[in-house]
């Protein structure tokens, strides 16, 4: 491969996929975004304890406390950012779970509406709702049937925290979605990806428990491993014994019923892990196809890495090219950061960056062939 096509390929041999989480708790499909490779670039969350559990863990990430006060326009503000990969959230559960008066639609906690206007304004690629599994005969229908009015093709199973290898069964309602305008032609996502063998993901747990941050100056301790099986298997029908000696509720311990509360709201991280994967890879396969076809002169995909936020190689050196602008004047065009070479000036950003994106052919059909040889 020559140093041509070697510098047009640098940096773009995987897709930067980005991840907006809504009613995000202490992070937990964060975390399993993260794991698959997202990058979580905004966060809501409404209660304060859970929200500095995120402030400790990604400090960086700009967020919102209500729901109702997020707009398409407010994200742009904090992110720059017209859309996103994936929006994800764990609306409310309490007008579902067993352990409430299950009120549904009329409870004033039932906020799948608000998280319904957000997508829509956002138009994420793919959605990923979580909760209780009682959710499946209370709203379900109306959440998958308001996602496909908006055109969504949605999907929904069930995964139980077992099934990971958790000491529980705690069975959570997985909701996916993708939206059909964004890509022609993309088969349907394939749930049996997620529903059959779903992966094991070793993570150094002692790094990775956001449940039990110290937001208090108090020194953060290490997670305890999950306790071996006992008894019988929950798949089987059976219950895991109560550890001996260890109390409901954890005296001593700063925060403690915040930290409890959380816990008992929380996603445990691994089970959405395999779907977020699936995810990941599928993108993944179909920008580096829109990418090769756009290098190659194809319009279309050239457009759809435009809308993507994605700017393609600059054609003379390789270099990444970026966008820049005038003020007051208003005007925006794209620069290459490695020789310089920019496009004319234009009135929106869009503008310009399909002015830089569907230029002359990149790739002869030499280069192109090499780098299908990359696959």
């Amino acid at each position: 491969m020559d140093d041509k096509t070697r510098a047009l390929l640098g940096g773009h041999e995987a897709a930067k996929l980005a991840h907006f989480s809504l009613f995000s708790g202490i992070g937990g499909l964060d975390l399993a975004a993260g794991w698959a490779g997202f990058t979580t670039v905004g966060q809501c969350e409404w209660a304060d304890y859970p929200t500095r559990v995120l402030e400790k863990h990604w400090p960086d990430v700009p967020r919102w406390q209500d729901i109702r006060t997020l707009t398409g326009d407010s994200f742009y503000e904090k992110t720059g950012m017209r859309t996103v990969d994936v929006i994800s959230g764990g609306f409310p559960c309490q007008p579902f779970s067993v352990a409430g008066k299950r009120r549904g639609k009329e409870d004033d906690r039932y906020l799948w509406p608000e998280m319904l206007r957000v997508i829509s304004e956002l138009r994420p690629t793919w959605v990923v709702g979580e909760n209780v599994a009682g959710i499946v005969n209370m709203a379900l229908d109306t959440v998958l049937s308001d996602l496909e009015n908006i055109g969504y093709t949605c999907q929904a199973f069930i995964i139980p925290a077992c099934a990971v290898d958790a000491p529980h069964r705690r069975d959570r309602c997985a909701i996916v979605a993708h939206y059909n305008e964004v890509r022609c032609g993309l088969r349907r996502f394939e749930m049996e990806r997620v529903h059959g063998n779903m992966p094991r993901h070793e993570i150094d747990s002692s790094s990775k428990d956001v449940s039990n941050t110290d937001c208090n100056g108090l020194e953060k301790q290490g997670m305890q491993g999950l306790p071996e099986k006992q008894g019988a298997s929950v798949a089987n029908g059976g219950w895991w014994p109560v550890e001996p000696n260890v109390c409901r509720v954890a005296h001593g311990v700063p925060s403690r019923v915040d930290r409890i509360k959380c816990l008992g709201n929380a996603v445990v991280p691994q089970q959405f892990y395999p779907i977020f994967q699936a995810i990941a890879d599928t993108e993944r396969r179909i920008y580096m196809d829109d990418l090769k076809s756009a290098l190659f002169g194809n319009k279309e995909a050239a457009k759809r890495l435009t809308d993507a936020g994605v700017l393609v190689p600059c054609p003379f050196c390789g270099g990444t090219g970026v966008l820049d602008s005038e003020f007051p004047a208003g005007y925006f065009w794209v620069l290459c950061t490695g020789c310089g070479m920019q496009t004319e000036a234009f009135e929106t950003e869009p503008k310009a960056s399909l002015a830089w994106n569907t230029r002359a052919p990149i790739l002869s059909a030499k280069e192109l062939e090499m780098l299908e040889g990359m696959e």
